[in-house]
């Protein structure tokens, strides 16, 4: 049982640490096309 545990406990501390490291991940992607949605969707409030 013990092991098992172990085992558990050793998927969720990776899996949360992924997750933690996902958000700055999606940023660095998507930051740099910020420049470019201008003009793929202008504004159109006057």
């Amino acid at each position: 049982m013990k092991s098992r545990l172990f085992t558990y406990g050793t998927f969720l501390l990776c899996l949360l640490g992924m997750l933690s490291a996902f958000g700055p991940f999606v940023t660095d992607m998507y930051l740099p096309a910020l420049p470019l949605s201008p003009p793929v969707c202008p504004n159109t409030t006057p």
